[in-house]
């Protein structure tokens, strides 16, 4: 389907492009294109069969009408998990497996980073140290999500909301965390989102803002790829009872990864008043920190002979 007339009057070096074209075989195409043999041959029997076909063409983002909204499109964000194994068996495994390859334009494998059609970035990272943080220095993100977010420290996290920026007006970014409770970063993950209160090392806990955090809790029958498998279900109901309330359950009042990891707040917690108190008990002398941003509180008593 060639207008040979228009070919001869307007273009130049048809023939030698048209021999290029002929001699890619189907596999140069497809990677090329990003499309698959049956997408281009089922595209071009709709051409063939249709009275009349409008090919629309541009010079760029910002060669027409429309450009400023063009451009606010074009975004970068950063997704994060805390170590490179993880990053591999998880975030970039299923990028390789549920991202069709027609629906970005490359992917690089050493930079982990993902060009997508319009131009925007995604870029796949670790801080696997305190200070890994530091590699993303400079960067500006409008969206960065944080995959298990308890396996960060309070630190990291603060340090990444200074990357999540965006100068175009009217951009609004963002941030978010999914994560199982427990870990290193239960503490502060629990009183920022569960609780609504300041976390501990918080140097101005005053500037918290409650609506900043939404929390959106879940549980395993709230996972629809998993709510329906009775085997995964036994599993998770097979755990230490601490590890079944965080992933079974959801419970945030659970402190597992921490030096107290069987915490339960309605077993271990009581008002003085209330507890008959034994001559014949053992006290000991507790010192620690308190998950409240107040300060640290210290709680000293010496033991009692038996």
């Amino acid at each position: 389907m060639l207008d040979h007339a228009f070919i001869a009057a307007h273009t130049a070096g048809f023939d030698a492009a048209q021999a290029a074209w002929r001699a890619l075989d189907w596999a140069s195409v497809e990677e090329l294109s990003g499309l698959s043999r049956e997408q281009i041959e089922a595209f071009t029997d709709d051409v063939t069969a249709a009275g009349s076909v409008i090919v629309c063409w541009a010079m760029g983002l910002t060669q027409h009408r429309n450009a400023v909204a063009t451009i606010r499109e074009v975004v970068n964000t950063l997704l994060l998990r805390r170590t490179f194994p993880e990053l591999e068996g998880s975030l970039l495994q299923y990028f390789r497996r549920d991202v069709p390859r027609y629906a970005y334009r490359s992917y690089s494998e050493s930079k982990h980073q993902v060009e997508w059609l319009n131009g925007s970035i995604t870029r796949f990272g670790y801080c696997a140290n305190e200070s890994d943080v530091y590699q993303y220095q400079g960067g500006e993100y409008l969206f960065i999500g944080v995959d298990e977010l308890t396996h960060f420290t309070l630190r990291q996290w603060q340090f990444l909301t200074s990357r999540n920026r965006c100068a175009v007006p009217g951009s609004f970014p963002g941030m978010a965390g999914a994560t199982n409770p427990g870990n290193i970063g239960h503490a502060w993950v629990k009183s920022l989102w569960v609780d609504g209160q300041p976390a501990a090392g918080m140097e101005r806990p005053e500037e918290y803002n409650g609506p900043d955090y939404e929390f959106i809790p879940a549980r395993f029958s709230d996972n629809p790829i998993f709510a329906a498998d009775e085997s995964y279900k036994a599993t998770l109901t097979a755990l230490p009872t601490h590890l079944k309330r965080a992933f079974l359950d959801g419970d945030w009042d659970v402190i597992a990864g921490q030096y107290f990891d069987r915490f339960d707040v309605r077993r271990h917690v009581g008002r003085a008043e209330e507890i008959e108190w034994k001559p014949w008990w053992p006290r000991w002398i507790s010192i620690g920190r308190c998950s409240s941003a107040r300060g640290t509180l210290s709680c000293a008593s010496r033991k009692t002979p038996s």
